[in-house]
C-alpha cells in the first residue's frame, strides 16, 4: 500500500468514527432521558402499587377482633378505602362504639407519618368495617376538608 492509500483509509475511518460517535453522542442522552422518564411513577401509580403491596400481606390480623382484609385506591375519586373484618363482636356493640372508633381513626391518620403524603395530596380516606352478618356495618369517610394544616375541621 502506498502512503496515499494509507492516509485516505485513515481519514475515511476517522471520519466514519466521528460521525458514529456524534450519532451515539446524540442518541444516548435522549435514550437515557426517556428511560428515566419512564421510571418515574405518578402519584396515582404509586398509590396503586402501595395498595397491591399491602394487599399481598392481607388478611392482616391487627388485634384479637380486627383484621385488615384489603385496601383499594380509586383514582377516579382519589380515595383510599380500607376494608376491615371484625370477628367475635356483636353488631350492636360495634355500633355503640361508632363515635369512639371514628375519633381513633381520625387521630390515627393525623399521627401517622405514612399518611402525611396522602393528606398533602388531598386523598379521601374511607374505612369499611364488616362483620360475619353484614357486608359493611360501619363506614367512615374523611375528605380533605377534614384536614387543614394537620388539624381537623370540626
Amino acid at each position: 500500500m502506498c502512503n496515499w492509500e494509507i492516509r485516505t483509509n485513515f481519514v475515511a475511518s476517522f471520519t466514519f468514527k466521528n460521525v458514529c460517535m456524534k450519532k451515539i453522542g446524540l442518541f444516548f442522552p435522549a435514550f437515557l432521558f426517556f428511560m428515566l422518564l419512564g421510571c418515574v411513577e405518578s402519584k396515582q401509580e404509586r398509590y396503586l402499587r402501595a395498595a397491591r403491596e399491602l394487599n399481598a400481606q392481607c388478611p392482616m390480623q391487627l388485634d384479637a377482633y380486627t383484621a385488615l382484609d384489603s385496601m383499594v385506591y380509586t383514582p377516579a375519586v382519589h380515595s383510599l378505602t380500607y376494608y376491615y373484618k371484625v370477628s367475635n363482636v356483636a353488631d350492636s356493640v360495634l355500633l355503640q362504639q361508632r363515635e369512639q372508633l371514628e375519633v381513633e381513626l381520625w387521630k390515627g391518620i393525623l399521627n401517622s407519618t405514612e399518611m402525611l403524603p396522602y393528606i398533602e395530596d388531598k386523598v379521601t380516606f374511607c374505612y369499611c368495617y364488616r362483620t360475619d352478618s353484614t357486608d359493611c356495618l360501619l363506614d367512615f369517610t374523611f375528605t380533605p376538608d377534614y384536614f387543614v394544616e394537620g388539624k381537623a375541621v370540626e
